[in-house]
């Protein structure tokens, strides 16, 4: 409404907006074949608006059709079935990773490029990134947590090594009084 009535306002509406995929497929994707010099087998992303998975996965099926688009999934969230073509069920919103999982399927997903998902639990999400903080000093948020947790089921369920790229998405500073605060994650029943 505002942006129909503010001259010169735009609304990017970037679950709409397929200029969101097309960034993704025009630079990220460019910048992450750059640094694995061209051979990437596995990459890790998550589902908020759909515009990096499938921005992703439209170059790496063009340019390297081995490269596997993997989704990391909050548990309660509605993308893993769909990727899955089980029935939606109802998402639960029982999620605490802020940023990615859905209630819904965005218009700029490409669930075609997504060939494995991965469902990811609170305690596992907010773990990891605990671990990531005391193990690599990298302060990474939630959906961080959930990327690299799903990242590492993926590398789990492999017969060989393969190249796996995944994010740390978000930062940490953000989630000072939540994911990094003790009382609050006894709160919420995560420690």
């Amino acid at each position: 409404e505002l942006s129909s009535n503010i001259a010169n306002s735009y609304q990017f509406n970037q679950f709409e907006n397929f200029a969101n995929p097309d960034i993704h497929e025009r630079t990220t994707a460019q910048e992450i074949w750059a640094q694995t010099n061209n051979d990437l087998d596995g990459l890790v992303t998550g589902v908020g608006t759909g515009g990096t998975i499938s921005g992703l996965g439209k170059f790496f099926s063009e340019h390297s059709p081995k490269t596997e688009m993997v989704l990391a999934d909050p548990k309660g969230s509605i993308v893993k079935d769909a990727v899955e073509n089980k029935p939606l069920k109802k998402a639960d919103y029982s999620w605490l990773v802020e940023g990615i999982g859905e209630d819904f399927i965005p218009d700029t997903l490409e669930l075609k490029y997504i060939k494995k998902a991965y469902e990811v639990t609170n305690e596992e999400a907010f773990s990891m990134i605990r671990e990531l903080a005391l193990k690599e000093g990298i302060l990474g948020g939630s959906s961080s947590g959930t990327l690299i947790s799903a990242a590492i089921k993926y590398c789990k369920d492999q017969d060989k090594e393969k190249n796996v790229v995944t994010f740390v998405c978000d930062n940490g500073e953000k989630y000072l009084n939540t994911a990094y605060n003790e009382e609050w994650l006894k709160e919420k029943n995560l420690i």
